[in-house]
């Protein structure tokens, strides 16, 4: 069973890439 920092960090990590995902989506379609 993964720890509560793995958890943490995973949590974090998927947050990132979707934040980046859609500012990149945003900043591209112009």
């Amino acid at each position: 069973m993964p720890t509560l920092s793995q958890w943490s960090l995973a949590l974090l990590s998927l947050l990132a890439a979707g934040a980046v995902g859609l500012h990149a989506r945003r900043s591209r379609r112009r």
